[in-house]
């Protein structure tokens, strides 16, 4: 299940973007996704990380009924 959920949650960021990948934990009922980004210069990076964050969220709530606990954005630089 972990396993499945990881490559639905890649395929929805695109995994061939270097610029992006996941994490998933799991332990007992929780579930929670780090995305570390790199994101391009000049764009408002809270309403970025907001809009994955939410994108996340709803995806894997609406396709597999699971609500994570946490999605994490950690912008880990700026591409010019």
């Amino acid at each position: 299940m972990l396993l499945w959920l990881f490559l639905f949650i890649t395929g929805l960021l695109q995994p061939d973007n270097e610029n992006i990948s996941v994490k998933i934990s799991s332990s007992d009922d929780e579930v929670t996704i780090d995305i570390f980004v790199i994101v391009d210069f000049g764009v408002k990076i809270p309403q970025v990380a907001w809009e994955i964050q939410n994108a996340v969220k709803s995806s894997v709530r609406d396709m597999t009924k699971i609500v994570p606990n946490a999605v994490n954005i950690h912008v880990q630089g700026v591409s010019r």
